[in-house]
């Protein structure tokens, strides 16, 4: 429900500022994030070049900024992964994105 919530604001807000309903273009990012002690072991990562111990947020925006997929992992997994396991969920929801661009598989220099 939240998510139909979400997709029904972002189309709003993509046709306000004169874009298509649907995506055609993404970017995914993430960031480490500290995990409370909490957290158990087997749900946290070491990020070493960082230096944190916690979780990592991988999120998939199209160009305006809006948010089209988030997806948390352990710290130590990285932003090549994730996409491995985003990319094919994010082609089935939004048919429109094109494989163009740097992807997972050869990423931008």
């Amino acid at each position: 429900m939240i998510d139909e919530l979400h997709d029904r604001l972002r189309r709003r807000v993509r046709e306000a500022a004169g874009r298509e309903p649907e995506p055609s273009a993404a970017a995914i990012d993430s960031q480490s994030v500290k995990a409370a002690a909490v957290v158990g072991s087997g749900r946290r990562g070491y990020d070493g070049a960082k230096k944190i111990n916690g979780r990592r947020r991988h999120l998939i925006c199209d160009t305006p900024g809006l948010l089209l997929m988030i997806h948390v992992t352990a710290d130590d997994v990285t932003a090549r992964e994730a996409a491995c396991d985003m990319l094919p969920a994010l082609a089935g929801r939004f048919p429109t994105l094109t494989a163009s661009g740097p992807t997972a598989a050869t990423p931008a220099p």
